[in-house]
């Protein structure tokens, strides 16, 4: 018994599914949740409005000598595309069952990428048939040609001509019903989608190739710990969350020296600091939710909502940073960079017994970002969107930062190399891992939105009162635009220990080895280390 489709259920079918990914896309838009999975939707429905229309048959035009290399590049396209689809599909799958396997979502894009496997390959073999078909049917032509049965070489305006005059009544194999001039109107706009769709397709394949094969290459140092879940907010995301944190160095009679990333940063950011602290004393660093190796969190991003997870944190890993079974009078140096100015001072306000002191590296002052207008801008970027749904789910983020590990260098702040630090090759290339992904772009811009309610919250906080204090500030203020505005914080505490302008300095220059002796210098006259 054959399966036939009519075509208005065929046009049904592409309807709905196309409805369904412009939901997917708008869910995804406005609830900033993973870009993966509408991509993958959206592939998939253009591989089966391109399958269902036999888009393909453009190529076939037998107009000039080209017609069979076009049909050969075109299976060739085709097939690269089913073959990195198919290893791709693999990756996943063995990312998943591997122990890597998060949430829903996951599992959604696993069964997505089996379905467009499906479709590549389905598409790829009617390429194949109908390759053969018209070379076969040239053949024939051309023997009929020889024999005085061929046809005005004006009629062969199309492929159908070819099949009519060469095999007689080859059309109804596909059962398309061939129109020449109807498919030579579209002919170059169809090769260049074929093109982009087999290319797009391969390239994700490609990226979750390359992504499967980092998560394992790259796995964190630290630990992990499950800090559970505030369910206010929760749209499809975690039930149970896991945040990780980084402590190397020994315990003394020093404060611990606890690392805080800014927006967009990592508990790699102060790697090269941290790599001359943990020498002296105990030094950790973490991922926030959503960044490096952290699990996702509930809407909205707020420094408080932030600092209320790191609170968990803190006591679930005590034995871990504190190398003790409690906390004790043992204290926090607190050293920030950026947006940490916001988490470092509600902290302190939250838990003002955890915190012996704060360092402030190039931080955002609370006083600027309430100001009239200020906080208009912080919307959804375009940027941070067409990096979460087009960039990373494409694989084309993966393979850049694959093949070119330096090209964030710019965005992040880091250095294009520091050859004197064995560390910086490895580290670069984890941070590569991290940036490629889209919960990088995605909590970007959950946290970016959220700057306007953080200023009003830490500026409730008050003054530090005699807290020790140091500050930084880059001398090119590329954050701020004006050294002023992170110099004076120094005006917090009356008891600040010292503040610094960081000669020809930009804002990420807490990743630039030279910064590393300064501000090495400022934690251990903070913790009363002597050196």
């Amino acid at each position: 018994m054959r399966f036939v489709i009519s075509k208005p259920q065929i046009h049904s079918l592409l309807y709905y599914s196309r409805l369904f990914t412009f939901y997917e896309l708008i869910l995804s838009t406005c609830s900033s949740e993973h870009g993966g999975v509408t991509w993958l939707l959206a592939l998939i429905v253009f591989w089966l409005g391109k399958i269902m229309s036999y888009d393909h048959l453009p190529l076939y035009m037998v107009r000039n000598t080209t017609s069979l290399t076009e049909a050969r590049l075109r299976f060739g396209g085709s097939a690269l595309a089913a073959f990195f689809t198919f290893c791709g599909a693999c990756s996943v799958c063995n990312f998943a069952i591997a122990g890597h396997y998060k949430n829903e979502k996951d599992g959604t894009k696993v069964f997505l990428n089996l379905i467009l496997l499906g479709m590549v390959g389905y598409d790829s073999k009617l390429v194949c048939v109908d390759q053969w078909r018209l070379v076969k049917n040239i053949d024939n032509f051309n023997n009929s040609s020889e024999n005085g049965n061929g046809v005005n070489p004006n009629e062969l305006s199309d492929v159908s001509t070819i099949i009519e005059k060469g095999q007689g009544n080859e059309r109804e194999h596909t059962g398309l019903g061939l129109d020449g001039k109807k498919f030579a109107k579209r002919g170059y706009l169809s090769k260049l989608g074929a093109f982009l769709l087999a290319l797009l397709t391969t390239t994700t394949g490609l990226g979750n190739i390359i992504f499967a094969s980092n998560a394992n290459k790259f796995s964190p140092s630290g630990e992990f710990f499950d800090i559970g879940t505030n369910q206010e907010g929760m749209v499809g995301r975690l039930k149970h969350r896991r945040m990780h944190i980084h402590c190397e160095g020994p315990v003394t009679d020093a404060p611990i020296i606890m690392y805080e990333h800014g927006l967009k940063g990592s508990s790699l950011d102060f790697s090269l600091v941290m790599w001359e602290t943990m020498k002296e004393s105990r030094s950790c660093s973490y991922d926030r939710a959503g960044y490096g190796w952290s699990d996702r969190g509930p809407l909205p991003r707020t420094s408080e909502q932030s600092m209320r997870e790191t609170e968990t944190l803190f006591k679930l890993a005590t034995k871990y940073i504190f190398q003790t079974e409690s906390r004790g009078d043992k204290q926090l140096l607190l050293v920030g960079h950026s947006m940490a100015g916001f988490q470092m001072r509600i902290f302190q306000n939250r838990n003002p017994s955890w915190v012996s002191g704060i360092i402030f590296c190039d931080a955002v002052n609370p006083d600027y970002v309430d100001a009239i207008g200020y906080g208009n801008r912080f919307k959804k970027s375009p940027f941070n969107v067409f990096g979460s749904l087009f960039l990373t789910p494409s694989g084309i983020m993966y393979i850049l930062t694959d093949l070119m590990p330096g090209m964030i260098s710019g965005a992040a702040g880091m250095p294009s190399d520091a050859p004197e630090n064995e560390m910086w090759p490895d580290i670069r290339r984890r941070y590569s891992y991290i940036v490629s992904q889209s919960k990088w772009w995605e909590v970007g811009s959950e946290e970016w939105i959220a700057w306007p309610e953080n200023g009003k919250r830490t500026n409730e906080c008050g003054d530090l009162g005699k807290l020790p204090i140091y500050v930084f500030a880059a001398e090119i203020s590329t954050a701020f635009n004006d050294v002023e505005i992170p110099l004076s914080l120094r005006e917090l505490s009356t008891n600040c220990l010292g503040f610094e302008v960081v000669p020809g300095a930009k804002h990420g220059f807490i990743f630039d080895a030279a910064f590393t002796e300064r501000l090495a210098k400022a934690v251990f006259l903070m913790a009363g280390i002597e050196v």
